[in-house]
C-alpha cells in the first residue's frame, strides 16, 4: 500500500518536520560527514559540554530547526532513509 503525502505536505497539513520528531542521528556520523562540526553543535544547543557523549544521538528536527543541516543534506550524506 502506497501513501502519497505530496497534497497534504503543499497544503501544510502535513509537514515533514511531522515525521522525523522523534528522529535522531549519531554525532560521531554527522560531524564524519562533515555536516556540523561539535563547535556548532555546542553553539545552536544541540550539546551539552556536560553529557556529551559520542553515542548520544541528536534530534534530526533540532538540526534542522537550529538551522545546522537540511533534511536533504543529511539524506544525501545517508544519515537519514
Amino acid at each position: 500500500m502506497g501513501l502519497d503525502l505530496a497534497a497534504p505536505i503543499e497544503q501544510g497539513v502535513v509537514q515533514l518536520t511531522d515525521f522525523i520528531a522523534d528522529a535522531a542521528v549519531s554525532i560521531v556520523d554527522l560531524v564524519q560527514s562533515g555536516l556540523a562540526g561539535l563547535e556548532s553543535l555546542l553553539a545552536q544547543r544541540q550539546l551539552d559540554r556536560f553529557d556529551f557523549n559520542t553515542v548520544t544521538p541528536v534530534s534530526i528536527a533540532g538540526l534542522i530547526d537550529a538551522g545546522i543541516a537540511a533534511l536533504e543534506d543529511l539524506a544525501f550524506q545517508r544519515l537519514v532513509w
